[in-house]
């Protein structure tokens, strides 16, 4: 019996330990883990049928394919957005108010509320990219569109340099999905017989890393042809969800529409 008690006390560490190393494990995994959003988004771009997928608005229309019904999307970036987040996280409008300070947030609104980490936590360098991540840019008030916003489907990964060929910039690529008038390269969902349909899809983004992994621009593709655009002209954040904040934002007035866009390659 004492023989027993001295092998259990024995034990007692390692299995402290092993407990301790299961959760620091389950941890990992769960911070590791897709976010819901990223699920939902990827979703629709598998269920809507060409025939049923515009970019545009009035009325703004996402739906999945359930209870007997079809997926449709008629949808800008930034509602795209918005909608996937509420599916996702069960908002409502109440909430979107709060966090933007009105009910239809713009893609200059959701690049500020990066900037000021405000329901998202900045991702500095573009190395760090992960799946579910938004990648969003403003063209400043009163432009149309405000600026674009992406949801980031995959890990950024080096890519070997093309033109355009920024000189002391390392590129690299991202899959994204998004709401836009025109696909991300010829490998996009949205390219069908020589030529992109507009509403949601996943493509490839292009971004530029300084030496220090900061962003430094993007091109909308991996083309040749696609052009650069620096950080300074269309300033570039990154964002990770981190939910919707206690307290309310400011009221904004009207920034524009993201309703008018031109293609791009």
């Amino acid at each position: 019996m004492l023989a027993s008690a001295g092998r259990l006390r024995a034990a007692a560490p390692v299995l402290f330990a092993g407990a301790v190393l299961a959760g620091l494990i389950a941890s990992a995994s769960a911070q590791t883990s897709t976010p819901p959003h990223v699920g939902w988004a990827e979703r629709l771009v598998a269920e809507v049928a060409p025939a049923d997928n515009f970019y545009g608005s009035h009325p703004t229309i996402v739906h999945w394919a359930e209870g007997g019904l079809r997926a449709r999307n008629r949808s800008v970036c930034s509602s795209f957005v918005t909608h996937v987040f509420e599916r996702a996280y069960g908002l409502r409008d109440p909430d979107i108010r709060r966090w933007f300070g009105h009910g239809n947030p713009q893609a200059i609104d959701y690049e500020q509320a990066i900037a000021a980490q405000r329901g998202f936590a900045r991702v500095a360098r573009v190395a760090d990219l992960r799946a579910g991540d938004l990648i969003a840019f403003s063209e400043g008030p009163g432009h149309h569109p405000t600026g674009h916003v992406m949801i980031a489907d995959g890990q950024a990964r080096p890519h070997s340099a093309t033109q355009p060929d920024e000189p002391g910039m390392v590129q690299y690529e991202i899959a994204v999905i998004d709401s836009s008038h025109s696909g991300h390269g010829s490998l996009d969902t949205r390219f069908a017989d020589g030529g992109h349909v507009t509403g949601v899809g996943r493509g490839t983004l292009r971004l530029y890393a300084n030496a220090d992994g900061s962003v430094a621009g993007y091109t909308w593709s991996t083309k040749r042809i696609s052009q650069f655009y620096p950080a300074s002209a269309r300033p570039l954040v990154f964002g990770r969800y981190t939910g919707v904040p206690a307290n309310a934002a400011p009221a904004t007035s009207d920034l524009g529409s993201d309703d008018a866009s031109t293609g791009e390659q």
